[in-house]
């Protein structure tokens, strides 16, 4: 009993029922329970390593090197990689998917995908590398890790990204997130130089890659398709992540109602799309301005976590507010973006002087209350001119490889797994 009750607590039954419904593993829940009690005293302080142990081992791996690509949430994940980037890689390489959340998307419907809640990925050091598209800790210590940034640009940082001040020394130590990878995916060239200080200063074989954005090239696709089979009737209002790093200057808690309602009063013949960041979906606020708006028939709620292109090829225009959605919006579709600033004298004292609020005119403008933000979508409404030439121009001087990053990311990965490195990235002293 003792036995039972210790090694097959819920989190462990929830984990084996979910890895035993994979068909490409061949594992039951009796074969792991059964090897769970016959090793006991050897796996008892441990029985998540010993369920990691056996699930690795059921895996098929035939090349010299494995490499993953985990989604530790639901965000972002299917801009993450590709079935291209996967049947490029596969021709030479184990590759798994592994999610920590299950959403039944995409993602999880790739034939390499895995179900891996990150109580076991972190013992999978049987990877080479690790591709990741959100900042975690929770990652095993053995294969080098590479992060995918899935800002276009130099939106903003939260609170992973923040360097941390050493109570006892009063030194500012970079964040622990950073600390733990070895390689970023850069998608543009505000991004490359981003506190080129604090990189230098972390530990050895860290480099800045200037990659692109294959989420970008994809996009590009698809609003391409979509133009044939959806109309333009709607306007899209999508905010940033609601945390405290950042709520001075997100729009949603004190003015995501009223920019709605705004919009849905002065402009009847659009739709209003609400689309809110994919980790504030269930905040009290987001919840408050759904109930607020359930029965008009123009309000859209988009709460899909990746999946977005259907929403952005429906709008004539975005309303935003730090968002790096906003020029993700702006590179697709060549449409302006208005960003609703209500803190605008602060913006900068209180988030950086980055090159994020310095371009937002090159893709748009920025308004500071309703009422400028009605004035500037009536104007945007009646044409933009020359904007969608200039922004085209502008996304093509500073994003990397447009077009071909997907393929310039697996010549990167050609790379690590041998340990060399490229001429034109950004890696730290003492490296080559």
């Amino acid at each position: 009993n003792t036995i039972f009750s210790y090694i097959l607590n819920y989190e462990i039954q929830l984990i084996i029922e979910k890895i035993c419904l994979n068909s490409k593993i061949n594992l039951t829940p009796t074969k792991i329970i059964n090897f769970l009690i016959s090793g006991y005293e050897i796996t008892k302080y441990n029985p998540f390593a010993a369920v990691a142990y056996l699930y690795q081992n059921s895996m098929q791996r035939i090349f010299k090197h494995s490499i993953a690509f985990y989604a530790p949430s639901s965000a972002y994940r299917n801009n993450l990689v590709t079935s291209h980037i996967v049947n490029l890689l596969k021709k030479s390489n184990n590759v798994f998917l592994f999610y920590n959340q299950q959403s039944h998307d995409k993602f999880e419907q790739i034939a390499e995908s895995y179900y891996a809640p990150n109580s076991l990925i972190v013992y999978f050091d049987f990877l080479d590398l690790i591709i990741y598209p959100q900042l975690d800790i929770l990652l095993p210590v053995k294969p080098k890790k590479f992060y995918v940034l899935h800002d276009i640009y130099d939106s903003p940082s939260g609170k992973a990204e923040t360097p941390k001040k050493c109570k006892k020394s009063g030194k500012i130590k970079p964040s622990k997130f950073i600390q733990l990878l070895d390689y970023i995916f850069i998608p543009s060239k505000p991004v490359l130089n981003i506190g080129i200080k604090e990189f230098k200063a972390l530990k050895p074989y860290k480099c800045r890659i200037p990659g692109g954005y294959f989420k970008l090239d994809n996009n590009i696709k698809k609003f391409q398709d979509n133009l044939q089979k959806l109309n333009i009737d709607s306007i899209i209002y999508a905010p940033t992540v609601i945390n405290s790093v950042l709520e001075k200057h997100n729009s949603q808690p004190e003015f995501g109602i009223k920019i709605i309602e705004a919009l849905l009063s002065n402009f009847e013949e659009f739709n209003i799309i609400f689309r809110p960041h994919p980790h504030s979906v269930e905040h009290q606020s987001t919840k408050e301005i759904v109930n607020y708006f359930k029965d008009n028939k123009r309000f859209v709620f988009d709460n899909t976590p990746s999946e977005y292109m259907k929403s952005y090829t429906r709008a004539k225009l975005m309303i935003s507010d730090i968002s790096g959605t906003a020029f993700t919006y702006a590179f697709t579709t060549l449409r302006p973006v208005i960003f609703f600033s209500a803190n605008e004298n602060n913006i900068t004292n209180d988030l950086g002087n980055i090159s994020y609020f310095k371009d937002r005119h090159k893709i748009g403008d920025v308004v500071e209350n309703i009422e400028d933000l009605i004035i500037k979508v009536k104007e945007f409404l009646n044409g933009y001119g020359n904007l969608s030439k200039k922004v085209k121009k502008f996304r093509d001087e500073t994003i990397f490889n447009v077009g071909y990053s997907e393929q310039y990311f697996v010549e990167c990965i050609k790379y690590i797994l041998n340990n060399k490195i490229r001429p034109e990235w950004v890696c730290c002293e003492g490296e080559g």
